[in-house]
């Protein structure tokens, strides 16, 4: 499982957007799941919710900083097992 943020990098780097696609488009690292944490939503007042999408946004799951540590592991356990 990989813990990822939209925002670990800063420009010049790539950012969390842009890895998550590029995990899924790699063949030996594209099943291992991704969980990505973000607060950019309310920083940038992006007025919609940002969830997963196969093309867009490949992860398996988007949550919001910041973030219980209960609904975290809550995740992790729904999709480690």
């Amino acid at each position: 499982m990989i813990l990822l943020d939209v925002m670990f990098a800063g420009p010049p780097g790539p950012d969390g957007f842009q890895i998550a696609r590029e995990l899924h488009e790699d063949s030996e690292l594209k099943g291992v799941p991704v969980i990505m944490l973000s607060g950019v939503r309310a920083v940038l007042e992006i007025p919609y919710e940002l969830s997963p999408d196969p093309e867009w946004l490949p992860v398996k799951a988007f949550l919001e900083k910041p973030i219980k540590p209960a609904v975290l592991l809550g995740e992790i356990k729904k999709l480690l097992g």
